[in-house]
C-alpha cells in the first residue's frame, strides 16, 4: 500500500509542507488530494521516480481555508495511500513599517558661505 507522510503537522496560508510517499506504481503521475471541506479536494498531479516515490513541496495557497485539511495521494492504479493531516493556520496581518524621517545634514548651505565669503571680503577690504 501506498505511504505518505508530511514535513510539518502545521502551516501559514502561503506556507510551504512537503509531501513525500513511497510504494507508489514507478514512473507514473499520482493524484495529490487536499481536503478543504464540503466534499471539496485540490487536486495535484505528482510525479513518482522509478524507485515509486515521490518528495512534493505543496505550497499552501491562501485559498486554503484556515483548519484541519487532509490529505492522501491516489496511485495511477487506483489505490490510495494513508491520510495524513495538516493544520492551516491564517497568515499573520502584514507588518507596516513608519517611515524614517532623518534630520537634514549639519553641512551649511551655498547661500550662507557665500554672505561669509563676501562679508570676510569686504572686512579684509578696509
Amino acid at each position: 500500500m501506498p505511504t505518505i507522510s508530511v514535513d510539518l503537522a502545521s502551516v501559514v496560508q502561503g506556507g510551504q509542507v512537503v509531501v513525500t510517499g513511497s510504494g507508489f506504481t514507478p514512473n507514473t503521475t499520482a493524484t495529490l488530494l487536499i481536503g478543504i471541506g464540503g466534499g471539496v479536494a485540490l487536486s495535484l498531479g505528482v510525479s513518482v521516480d522509478i524507485d515509486g516515490s515521490f518528495v512534493y513541496p505543496l505550497m499552501i495557497g491562501g485559498n486554503v481555508p484556515v483548519g484541519k485539511r487532509d490529505i492522501r495521494v491516489v496511485d495511477s492504479s487506483g489505490v490510495s495511500s494513508n491520510t495524513v493531516w495538516v493544520t492551516v493556520s491564517s497568515a499573520p496581518a502584514a507588518v507596516v513599517a513608519a517611515p524614517v524621517v532623518q534630520a537634514a545634514p549639519a553641512v551649511p548651505s551655498i547661500f550662507w558661505i557665500g554672505v561669509i565669503l563676501v562679508g570676510l571680503y569686504l572686512i579684509t577690504r578696509k
